[in-house]
């Protein structure tokens, strides 16, 4: 909760320097083609995907079950159960990222250091994720930079098409997903 409070106070921060910016100093430009900012937008479901998929590849998910099933062979019960519920909490968390808008603060963590590169490399003054855009100015130039950060965790051709089938509905509501069973 505390990283989500600090993250949204980020969103604040930034969004209100970008308007520092627009409103200070010369006369707006009428044009788009001479933006004041430039901001990089990504749609987090992407990018939890292809985090996600990532994961799969380097074995993560293949050693959650190993460890679980070793457990429940030397009968440790407890250790067991504690791998099990990491393995729904997992699962759940994985639904609300793909399927909703949930935070990926985590993510965003794990890929700190490339983001002012892929900043650069597409132009961009601010990233900021599509669904935290709550207002934008006419002047203000929006550049989609989900492909740049989803090719961060070198996703597979099989976690491209998951993404590309995750990007083709709207996010769903976090009260249905809160409904929904996780268990597979």
């Amino acid at each position: 909760m505390a990283k989500r409070i600090i993250m949204l106070g980020l969103v604040c921060l930034v969004l209100g320097l970008t308007c520092c910016v627009l409103f200070a100093g010369d006369e707006p430009t009428k044009s788009s083609d001479n933006p004041k900012v430039v901001v990089g937008t990504f749609d987090s479901r992407a990018v939890a995907t292809a985090h996600f998929g990532k994961f799969i590849n380097d074995g993560g998910l293949e050693k959650l079950y190993s460890e679980h099933n070793k457990a429940k062979a030397a009968g440790d019960t407890k250790r067991a159960e504690e791998l099990a519920a990491k393995g729904s909490a997992l699962q759940k968390q994985l639904h609300m990222r793909m399927f909703g808008n949930a935070p990926i603060d985590d993510i965003l963590e794990e890929i700190k250091k490339d983001i002012p590169r892929v900043a650069q490399a597409a132009g961009v003054d601010i990233i900021v994720g599509k669904w935290d855009i709550v207002y934008q100015k006419p002047l203000t130039k929006v550049v989609d930079i989900t492909n740049q950060l989803v090719n961060l965790f070198e996703p597979d051709e099989e976690t491209l098409e998951k993404i590309k089938s995750v990007l083709e509905h709207p996010p769903v509501p976090r009260e249905e997903l809160e409904k929904m069973d996780h268990s597979h």
